[in-house]
């Protein structure tokens, strides 16, 4: 079947008696069965068809060389930038509803494959949902055509009704599969299904600013997509085992996944190589690593998941400690913060009760900066329901409770720097990140932003290569 595509002014219709001197010698493009416009076909439903069987080949095709890279971090952020929903959404937001869902459908389950691929074994149906969602909901943040395919057709809708009206045009006909797009939102939020089904016939009216108002809402997609969100981690919990959905949530916490948008590594040492990207992306997605196998540390029987390797004394729990010290003390000296590890013990106890000493932080007075990465699933409460952040709380009140009164005493600030293995963060490491990164970009001439995404990220590939190394520790003679 040839492909024809409308450049320029050209007429094309269905019917062979519409004449291009009926339009005042505008060319006519010769083909029967439809042509491309915009890269969206528009024709027949076998040339739709068609194309979208051809679109689906050329990216399965494409996906299929993402191993040949040989590096499984590079190619999941090209999975996840250029080839996931991304290189379908302007057909799904252009293809009449059913046809879009076909292409999502094919393309959907091209991804998640693709996924297999780089984590290293095919995704079972929970894990390919927990991917797909958002990085901040504990996710991987891959865009799966089949969640945006309904935001997408609706935010189409309502931008070309605005068009229209804007234009000066008719109001749009209605879609004649508009209603399909209102059965998923009966799914996903009911209480808009109402509001929804009315836009077909919905009027905009330059003296109504609710109505425009209204519309500059829908038709942005993210409106839509956040219902769906907020429906697939309420829906993923429900059907998840007790302990994935607490994992789950023990990932979703500010800046817990930055090291999953880190740029590839470039033979830097405190980089992410490429197996322990991988060994931490089957960790996220809770896959299992090998069952019944001993801990090489202590020799007591593991779970599969490495909830014993993160807690075990013999697995390097002592390793990631150090690896965030190194890191916030690298942040602090560039911050042109005066710090060193090791600070001085207190002159009463002989206890030294930090990991870094800051002469010139805060509100000018010395702060000892004491560093402890807790937690968030022990194997005796793995199935245990746990939130981002509740170890973390409670290993600073304990560490307040330790040496906050004792160092006020002789003039120093106190603070409990703590990270959840997950990657939450304490609400005292958070304060003083906050300053560093102020620090940080007044020193450099960066914006805060620039700030904000370079030192959290540094952090949490500390913390992470820190995990990924437990990991292979635990499982890397099972895993090859």
């Amino acid at each position: 079947m040839g492909w024809h595509s409308i450049s320029g002014n050209a007429i094309w219709s269905p019917l062979p008696e519409v004449k291009a001197t009926q339009l005042s010698g505008v060319p006519r493009v010769s083909s029967l069965e439809g042509v491309r416009i915009l890269g969206t076909p528009v024709g027949s439903s076998t040339y739709i068809d068609s194309f979208i069987e051809k679109c689906s080949q050329n990216l399965d095709e494409v996906l299929k060389l993402l191993p040949g890279i040989g590096c499984s971090r590079t190619s999941f952020l090209l999975l996840k930038f250029c080839l996931s929903a991304c290189k379908v959404t302007h057909l799904l937001r252009s293809l009449p509803f059913l046809k879009g869902a076909k292409l999502a459908q094919l393309a959907s389950s091209l991804i998640r494959q693709a996924v297999g691929l780089v984590v290293g074994i095919p995704l079972s149906e929970l894990q390919w949902e927990l991917a797909r969602l958002p990085i901040r909901e504990g996710g991987l943040g891959l865009l799966d055509p089949l969640a945006i395919h309904p935001p997408a057709f609706i935010s189409a809708f309502c931008s070309s009704k605005l068009i229209s009206f804007d234009l000066g045009l008719p109001c749009l006909s209605p879609p004649s599969d508009f209603n399909l797009a209102v059965d998923w939102l009966q799914v996903i939020s009911p209480s808009m299904v109402h509001t929804v089904s009315c836009i077909p016939s919905s009027r905009i009216t330059a003296s109504d600013e609710t109505s425009v108002g209204r519309f500059l809402n829908w038709k942005a997609q993210h409106f839509w997509s956040e219902l769906a969100v907020r429906f697939m981690v309420e829906d993923f919990d429900s059907k998840a085992p007790a302990r994935m959905a607490s994992f789950r949530s023990l990932c979703a916490s500010p800046h817990a996944g930055d090291w999953i948008l880190a740029t590839p590594p470039s033979g830097d040492e405190k980089s992410l190589s490429s197996r322990e990207w991988q060994f931490l992306l089957r960790w996220r997605l809770c896959i299992p690593f090998a069952q019944g196998c001993a801990c090489p540390g202590c020799g007591e029987v593991q779970d599969a998941y490495g909830d014993h390797a993160m807690a075990c004394i013999s697995m390097g729990i002592y390793r990631r400690h150090n690896y965030v010290r190194d890191a916030l003390l690298q942040e602090c000296q560039g911050a042109g913060v005066t710090s060193h590890s090791n600070g001085a013990p207190l002159p009463e106890l002989g206890d030294r009760p930090a990991d870094i000493f800051l002469d010139n932080f805060g509100a000018g007075s010395p702060v000892a900066v004491d560093v402890s990465v807790v937690s968030g699933l022990q194997p005796s409460r793995s199935l245990a329901t746990s939130h981002a952040g509740v170890r973390a709380k409670q290993r600073e009140t304990q560490k307040k409770n330790q040496y906050e009164e004792s160092c006020r005493a002789v003039g120093w600030g106190f603070v409990p720097f703590v990270a959840e293995t997950t990657g939450a963060w304490g609400s005292e490491a958070h304060k003083v990140m906050s300053q560093l990164i102020s620090l940080s970009a007044s020193k450099i001439g960066e914006t805060k932003q620039e700030s904000t995404v370079k030192v959290w990220k540094s952090l949490s590939i500390a913390l992470a290569k820190s995990i990924a190394e437990q990991l292979i520790g635990a499982f890397g003679p099972y895993i090859y």
